[in-house]
């Protein structure tokens, strides 16, 4: 079976973003610990649960966009920012 190039950058990407996520939430751990006088292990178990969350949301988010269409999946993140503005302004 013969997978296009155009797939295998969709998916090259995806986990891309996941790693700089995760990545990026890595790097701010020093700055919470300092910033919030917590231990490092409450700010450790934060990585912990992304990565969990992540792992069990991707196949649920995965069949809900086979289910009702990719462009709603790809346009809910903006909805929920839009949605947490409201309630914060």
């Amino acid at each position: 079976m013969k997978v296009s190039k155009k797939i295998l950058a969709f998916l090259f990407s995806i986990v891309l973003f996941d790693f700089i996520g995760l990545t990026i939430l890595i790097t701010v751990q020093t700055f919470i610990v300092k910033e919030y006088n917590t231990t490092a292990l409450a700010v450790t178990l934060l990585t912990v649960i992304y990565a969990a969350a992540q792992f069990i949301a991707a196949p649920l988010l995965g069949k809900l966009s086979d289910r009702y269409g990719r462009r709603q999946y790809y346009y809910s993140p903006y909805l929920d920012l839009l949605l947490v503005i409201s309630f914060l302004v």
